[in-house]
């Protein structure tokens, strides 16, 4: 009797113990991975590095220009390199730079693009290819053109020997490309109306579409599909590692941005987050499990919404959430502690 009473008290102990711990572990911040972010930080404005277990902000890497503004991160394919958006040192032109992530000691150098971007109007934001040989973004190519094209950026380990070639264009607005893992396929974002009478500039046509499109060996985009359109913006493409999905957001919905998972094969697409706030730039963590984004939090919507990560603390703010790749609740990673601050483009890295 004794005996049996001893292990019902040990059983119960066990349970007790497994439970306080399931919570415990339910209760911790994912490990979804380390994340670069354009922030505006303590240490000024700048790329920002996250690392788990608690995602608090590390300045990474200025630009060049005034502050050293930098923007638009994109990390390629090996993770072993950065693109960025930098103003050049005289703050005249908005250009590309790079950064040597295995290289501790490294400094980012400027891709010259053959022509000046001006600034707080064009901002060229680049995928690498995953060879690492050359990237594709997207520029205004020409003064004659009134919107802007998918440009083929040659690299090599000397930046000023760069060359600049035409990728893809045509009538409507492209941008915002994204290459899946193996390099075969590019995503890229199009206006969907044509007319040019539609819109005073392309970046500002409502409606937009997501097109996939094949790369040939001669490093051209051919054979462009669209997978998926809105009656407004459709932005940020990204592919998951496995090369089955894309993100993007979409404010085709609601007034606010929401991210939507499109099935590569399928073209099927499914509504992610449902937030009253701007849920924008999806990316996947290295792993694949977690899709990663920033949202910008609204006073207006803010005050009547229920919003149990805001932790009673009633922040208006920027931060950046996880979900499972499948769909689910959202896990706060990092709430910046402004209530107004920038916090753009996370990127999963090592």
């Amino acid at each position: 009797m004794k005996t049996l009473f001893t292990m019902k008290r040990i059983s119960s102990g066990f349970l007790c113990v497994f439970f306080f711990l399931n919570l415990f572990l339910y209760s911790q911040t994912p490990d979804c991975g380390s994340i670069l972010a354009a922030y505006n930080g303590e240490n000024g404005f700048g790329i920002y590095r996250f690392n788990a277990p608690d995602y608090k902000p590390t300045l990474f890497v200025r630009g060049f220009g005034f502050s050293g503004w930098c923007n638009m991160p994109r990390v390629s394919s090996d993770l072993n390199t950065l693109y960025f958006t930098t103003k050049t040192p005289d703050n005249n032109a908005t250009v590309l730079a790079r950064l040597d992530l295995e290289n501790p000691k490294a400094k980012p150098e400027l891709l010259p693009l053959g022509q000046e971007v001006k600034p707080g109007m064009d901002f060229v934001y680049a995928a690498p290819h995953p060879s690492g040989k050359w990237l594709v973004g997207s520029m205004r190519l020409s003064e004659q053109s009134p919107d802007h094209d998918l440009f083929r950026l040659d690299l090599s380990d000397d930046a000023s020997q760069t060359e600049i070639h035409d990728f893809f264009h045509s009538p409507a607005w492209e941008g915002l490309p994204s290459f899946s893992l193996d390099g075969k396929k590019i995503a890229f974002i199009q206006s969907a109306f044509l007319d040019p009478g539609t819109y005073e500039d392309g970046a500002s046509s409502r409606a937009q579409q997501l097109v996939v499109a094949d790369v040939s060996p001669d490093r051209v985009a051919f054979n462009p599909l669209v997978f998926f359109k809105a009656s407004r913006f459709v932005e940020m493409p990204q592919w998951s590692p496995d090369g089955k999905n894309i993100v993007i957001q979409v404010s085709a919905f609601t007034d606010d941005y929401d991210i939507i998972r499109v099935d590569v094969d399928s073209r099927k697409w499914e509504v992610l987050t449902r937030s009253p706030h701007d849920d924008y730039n999806p990316t996947y963590s290295v792993d694949g499990k977690w899709i990663i984004y920033a949202q910008k939090l609204e006073y207006k919507t803010t005050k009547n919404y229920p919003d149990p990560l805001d932790r009673g603390e009633g922040f208006y703010g920027n931060r950046i959430l996880a979900i499972p790749e499948n769909g689910g609740d959202p896990i706060l990673l990092f709430q910046s502690p402004k209530k107004i601050s920038f916090l753009w483009f996370p990127q999963a890295i090592k």
